[in-house]
C-alpha cells in the first residue's frame, strides 16, 4: 500500500514539474526581457525571449517580443541613452541666483548633477564663450525643474548658445546675423554692451 502511494506521488510530480518549472520562471525571464527591451538593450532582451521560447514555444507575448528586439537590431542595435536625457530624470528642488556670473552658475549646476544623481551622472561644462561672456551676471529663481530645464534657463537669459555632446554640456557664443538695423545700433568693434558689469554679489541656493 505504501509503495503504491508513493508511485502514485512521484506520478504526479513527474507531470506537474514542467509546469512549476516553465510557469513562474518563464515569466520572470519574459519580464525581464520586455524591462530591457524598453531600456533599448536589444541584445539582453533577445535572450532572455529566446530561453522563455525555449520552454514554451507557443507563448505568444514572447514571439512578439522577439520578433521586435530583432528589428529593433537590424535598424542600429542597442542605444544608450544621451546625455541630455539622463540630465532630464534629474530634478532640482531649488535655484536661487542674484546677480552670479554665469560661468559660476554653470559650475554649479555642473556640480549639483554629480550630487543629485549619487554621483552616477556626469555634466561635464565646456564653456566656449569670452570671458566677458563667461562674468555676465544673471539672477533666477526656480524651483522643482529639471536639470534641462535650468541649463535652458541660463543660457537663454545669458544670451548664449546650449548643446549637448555625449559626455558634456557645451555654452557657447550665440551665432548672430546682424541686420543693417542692428549694426547701426551696435558698440564699435563689437564691444560688450553696458550690462557686461562684475557681479556686485552672488547667492547660490540648494
Amino acid at each position: 500500500m505504501k509503495t503504491h502511494f508513493l508511485l502514485r506521488l512521484g506520478l504526479c510530480l513527474f507531470f506537474l514539474s514542467p509546469a512549476l518549472a516553465q510557469g513562474p520562471s518563464a515569466q520572470q525571464i519574459f519580464q525581464e526581457g520586455v524591462g530591457l527591451y524598453k531600456a533599448e538593450r536589444y541584445a539582453e532582451a533577445k535572450v532572455r525571449f529566446e530561453r522563455v521560447l525555449r520552454a514554451q514555444p507557443n507563448y505568444a507575448p514572447a514571439r512578439s517580443f522577439l520578433a521586435r528586439t530583432n528589428l529593433a537590431i537590424a535598424k542600429g542595435g542597442p542605444k544608450l541613452p544621451g546625455l541630455d536625457q539622463k540630465l532630464q530624470g534629474l530634478m532640482l528642488p531649488q535655484l536661487n541666483f542674484d546677480e552670479a556670473p554665469v560661468g559660476d552658475v554653470l559650475d554649479f549646476l555642473a556640480k549639483r548633477v554629480t550630487e543629485i544623481s549619487d554621483g552616477k551622472v556626469g555634466a561635464n561644462v565646456i564653456f566656449k564663450g569670452t570671458e566677458e561672456e563667461r562674468a555676465r551676471p544673471i539672477t533666477m529663481q526656480l524651483r522643482n525643474v529639471p536639470v534641462t530645464e535650468a541649463f535652458r534657463y541660463v543660457t537663454e537669459v545669458s544670451r548664449l548658445q546650449l548643446r549637448y555632446e555625449p559626455h558634456a554640456v557645451v555654452v557657447s557664443s550665440r551665432v548672430r546675423n546682424v541686420t543693417p538695423a542692428a549694426s547701426a545700433t551696435s558698440t564699435p568693434g563689437g564691444q560688450k554692451s553696458p550690462d557686461l558689469s562684475p557681479a556686485a554679489s552672488r547667492v547660490f541656493g540648494q
